[in-house]
């Protein structure tokens, strides 16, 4: 009998310890419960609170139904209609959605796709003022239920910013269009009377070449020839005074033969560009001792004067700047012509310098030459450092 007491005792306490602990985890639950409904409440708070102050209008709907269940003050004023016009209706049944079976579209794509978006969407508010929205749009599940979320943000000031910006962008380009153009013609015109000078140059160059050759040239001939025949006449005293004036008149011609050459080489006109580049490099070679290796393909034939003379002034220029600064005994020149272009490549494995420090301006042989090449409407330009000499490399067209 004590036994069976003892044992129910014993199974007495044990209920009521597990019903303890029941009790706490009731208590426990409880308080778990009233935290995470503090929490929804206060979720709900700032929810209600960013709804209602933010500064996007926000609309929400039934994902089912498409009936729109709430509208923060916001999109109210916005568009000047009251909560109670927008509550119980479906998106394309308020009035400043115009294109109805667009609208119902884009609700049948919300539902199957749950997110929409639209860069630029017309709305009407209620007075009638046109007005440019973006338009975003997702669906997500609230207590089971899904919901639309739609948030309405103004950018009419945007786009008129952007319209006004690309109007004034617009009229930019006109200015720059018009002022391009001036420019252009401004350049023209420099580039005509640029070479009206170089002509002129030339011109003027022929025309000494021509006094120094015919004029000059002749009469110091003539003095020779008459100082040859007074030594018939002369006494043995003025004979050796006579030979030493003849020295002198040779030396003279031989001088006025050279300038005259330099000036401008008849046979540029008489014989034309490849035998006058020939007759040049030949003589350089021996003035100068530099052996000049000569390739050139496309040169048996004539070319207008303005461009045989240029291609000549580029190869002589170049070849007295080798001899001045490259401190060689060789130089390569390569000329090509085909239907279109002239090509010519002078180089030497020289001193060479640095040519992107060198200022425009700051050699005038360079500058005569690239001038010489735009001119034409070619181009120029120079490859050189101390380690692999010197590079001058001109295209120029034949056909302009």
């Amino acid at each position: 009998m004590e036994d069976d007491k003892s044992k129910i005792r014993t199974e007495l306490t044990d209920e009521l310890r597990e019903m303890r602990q029941i009790i706490a985890q009731l208590n426990a639950l409880e308080v778990e419960h009233k935290q995470i409904e503090h929490r929804l409440i206060a979720s709900e708070v700032r929810y209600r609170r960013l709804f209602e102050t933010a500064q996007d209008g926000i609309l929400i709907i039934n994902a089912e139904s498409g009936e729109i269940t709430d509208v923060n003050p916001f999109l109210s004023e916005m568009l000047g209609y009251t909560k109670e016009h927008f509550l119980g209706k479906r998106l394309w049944e308020i009035g400043f959605f115009k294109d109805i079976a667009a609208s119902q579209q884009a609700f049948r794509e919300l539902q199957t796709k749950g997110f929409i978006r639209y860069e630029d969407l017309p709305l009407e508010t209620k007075d009638g003022r046109s007005m440019d929205v973006e338009f975003v749009s997702n669906v997500y599940t609230v207590d089971g239920d899904k919901v639309i979320q739609c948030n309405i943000r103004d950018i009419t000031a945007r786009k008129k910013a952007e319209e006004a910006l690309l109007k004034a962008k617009k009229n930019l380009e006109v200015k720059v269009k018009k002022r391009t153009a001036r420019l252009f013609r401004a350049n023209e015109q420099l580039r005509f009377y640029a070479a009206e000078v170089i002509r002129a140059h030339e011109d003027e160059r022929r025309h000494v070449a021509c006094e120094l050759h015919d004029q000059i040239g002749q009469s110091l001939t003539s003095l020779k020839l008459m100082m040859s025949q007074a030594e018939n006449f002369s006494t043995p005293e003025s004979i050796t005074i006579l030979r030493e004036a003849q020295t002198l008149v040779s030396e003279l011609i031989r001088q006025v033969r050279e300038m005259s050459l330099n000036l401008r080489p008849s046979m540029l006109d008489d014989l034309g560009l490849l035998p006058t580049l020939l007759w040049h490099i030949e003589r350089y070679t021996a003035q100068s001792s530099i052996k000049v290796a000569f390739e050139h393909c496309g040169l048996n034939r004539s070319f207008r004067p303005d461009i045989a003379i240029a291609v000549y002034r580029i190869l002589q220029e170049a070849l007295t700047n080798i001899a001045r600064h490259a401190k060689v005994n060789e130089a390569d020149v390569h000329i090509w012509a085909d239907e279109n272009l002239m090509y010519l490549v002078i180089q030497d494995i020289g001193s060479g310098f640095n040519s992107t420090s060198l200022r425009a301006g700051t050699s005038t042989g360079l500058s005569g030459m690239r001038e010489r090449a735009l001119l034409l409407g070619g181009s120029f330009r120079v490859e050189s450092s101390t380690e692999t000499g010197t590079r001058l490399i001109a295209e120029i067209p034949l056909s302009r």
